[in-house]
């Protein structure tokens, strides 16, 4: 065929080189088994049928776990083990191998705030938008209209798994969510996100005190993005924050994200509910903890 990486990626997807997928054949091979898995997918498409969906809220209202407001620690374990053995659960995992490096349990935590959620939606570094499209199959299901933006840098991407290398995280991040059906619930927004013309931008997007669901995997930078988008925030806004724990090449970011949780947890700022996956923190941020801090600065 001689198709180069650029044309290969820009035709089908793929989210690594050419090359680095083996032979010309093995490509298209690939392609061809992940067109017929989705040849069904539509940009409105329910991520399972509605007797699934039936159940599943049953069980939700069984546990007590359907109130978001009242949910506490005990009840977000509750709504984990639930969609464990939920078909969700399987898909997530699926979502995750293909487009995240965050665990199965972290996507489905996300999926389940973003839809019980009554408000809107930020998110800091999505990368390639496995954790985006988890909240945006959650927030379809609210059948509530809400406004969900990510914020992504862009630039390159060579993680520690191979099969996430980007050469145009940007790029590959909009077309995941439009090959996968989600690219008309999230705005992305381009930029840096502690940089005051991306807040800016942000901010047309969403009105003060509406986001009720925080996602942040911003090397290490929570206390800076909490000052600055704080009056985004509604009081116990959730807060999924990856890179508290880590090991090997990641410790750099672990290194700065756990003292700066655990300094604003002392404060009463923010309320420590569980810690998923491989290293992920789940909390709330309370306004009035917040307040209480003097140095509380734009860019601290």
């Amino acid at each position: 065929m001689g198709s180069s990486p650029a044309i290969g990626r820009s035709l089908f997807g793929e989210k690594t080189p050419l090359a680095a997928t083996g032979t010309t054949l093995k490509f298209f091979s690939q392609w061809a088994r992940r067109r017929e898995s989705s040849a069904d997918k539509s940009p409105d498409s329910a991520p399972f049928d509605p007797k699934e969906q039936e159940n599943l809220v049953r069980e939700e209202k069984f546990y007590e776990i359907d109130d978001l407001a009242a949910l506490e620690a005990r009840g977000l374990m509750k709504a984990l083990m639930i969609h464990r053995h939920r078909r969700i659960y399987t898909q997530l995992k699926s979502l995750g191998e293909e487009y995240s490096m965050l665990h199965p349990d972290v996507l489905t935590v996300l999926y389940y705030l973003a839809k019980h959620a009554e408000g809107n939606i930020l998110e800091i570094g999505p990368f390639l938008g496995g954790s985006t499209m988890a909240a945006a199959i959650g927030l379809r299901e609210r059948n509530r209209l809400a406004t969900f933006v990510t914020v992504e840098k862009g630039g390159e991407g060579i993680p520690s798994r191979r099969r996430l290398v980007t050469e145009d995280i940007v790029r590959d991040l909009k077309r995941n969510l439009l090959d996968n059906g989600h690219a008309s619930l999230v705005q992305v927004v381009v930029g840096f996100s502690l940089d005051n013309k991306t807040a800016e931008k942000v901010r047309a997007h969403l009105q003060p005190r509406s986001v009720t669901l925080l996602i942040i995997d911003a090397d290490g930078e929570v206390r800076s993005l909490l000052n600055l988008y704080r009056e985004l925030l509604t009081d116990q806004c959730w807060l999924v924050i990856d890179d508290y724990f880590a090991t090997g090449i990641s410790t750099a970011k672990s290194g700065r994200t756990k003292p700066q949780i655990d300094t604003a947890v002392a404060a009463g700022e923010l309320e420590e509910l569980g810690f998923y996956g491989w290293g992920t923190w789940v909390g709330k941020w309370h306004r009035a903890g917040c307040e209480k801090r003097p140095e509380v600065l734009p860019n601290e």
